[in-house]
């Protein structure tokens, strides 16, 4: 892919192009990881315990509580953000 180039508004906000959004299956609403390698920014797309797991688990009861699904999903996504976010930190206070 080509080089794009973006414009940062006041509030530090870019957008990030079409064709690496489509090429990271980006969606709105999805978390994303970035992280500083050598002065190089590195962002990736934090997949979803739902798109992992799609159709692999046999639900252990019927009808399934789709609600306590919904909140261990949060709780796991939560948790994702929360890793990435520790990591930058840590790799910002190595440097």
């Amino acid at each position: 892919m080509s080089e794009i180039t973006t414009t940062m508004t006041r509030r530090g906000q870019v957008t990030i192009p079409k064709p690496y959004r489509d090429a990271l299956h980006l969606a709105e609403g999805d978390a994303i990881a970035w992280d500083l390698v050598e002065g190089v920014l590195v962002l990736r797309r934090i997949g979803s315990v739902a798109d992992a797991t799609y159709a692999v688990i046999r639900p252990r009861k019927t009808p399934e509580d789709f609600e306590e699904l919904r909140e261990q999903y949060r709780q796991h996504r939560t948790h994702l953000v929360l890793e990435a976010l520790e990591s930058s930190a840590s790799a910002e206070g190595e440097a």
